[in-house]
């Protein structure tokens, strides 16, 4: 329906915020001189996710029309994925019509993910892994990533596991990382 589609589009909003706060914590600490090597491919990864969604969302807002005349040519096997188009393109149009402000969306979804830093670096501190705020600016997204794999048990998986392999590059201790994470 075009309400699932406009949660897409608000978690998209969401989504490319929190791959600007990577790439501003990314950024943090190159000019710091401490972005580690393992974390290289993560600039062009965040960069990627952002750049894309950017770009998907203007196409679709600039195109819409073409957009259902080119799926309307699709063949019967693909029309899952027609269906989840047309609703993604539905949902655009009931965002702009209710007014949605893309511009305040974007600052309030930077605001949460700000937030969620700031808990996390708190957080840290607040049990002995003191870290430069570029750390955390990167922990965030990149944890948000790889919460999506479906890997867990009785709740501790993924996420946990990024935690510990990422803040241990940074010389905090496996147990205080899987702290941080699981407070």
């Amino acid at each position: 329906s075009g309400l699932t589609a406009t949660a897409l589009l608000l978690n998209a909003f969401s989504w490319g915020a929190a791959c600007m706060v990577g790439l501003a914590g990314l950024a943090l600490l190159a000019v710091q001189g401490v972005l580690p090597a393992f974390l290289s491919g993560a600039m062009l990864f965040l960069l990627g996710i952002a750049a894309g969604l950017g770009s998907i969302y203007m196409f679709l807002r600039l195109n819409r029309g073409r957009a259902f005349l080119w799926m309307r040519g699709w063949s019967a096997s693909l029309f899952p994925l027609r269906r989840f188009l047309r609703e993604l393109v539905s949902g655009l149009l009931l965002f702009e019509k209710s007014r949605g402000n893309g511009w305040l969306v974007l600052l309030v979804a930077l605001a949460a993910q700000a937030l969620g830093v700031l808990s996390l670096a708190m957080l840290g501190s607040g049990i002995g892994v003191d870290f430069p705020l570029g750390v955390f600016l990167v922990a965030v997204p990149l944890a948000a990533v790889v919460s999506t794999i479906p890997a867990s048990i009785l709740g501790f998986g993924a996420m946990q596991a990024f935690h510990v392999l990422y803040f241990t590059e940074f010389g905090a201790g496996q147990s205080q990382a899987l702290a941080v994470s699981t407070l």
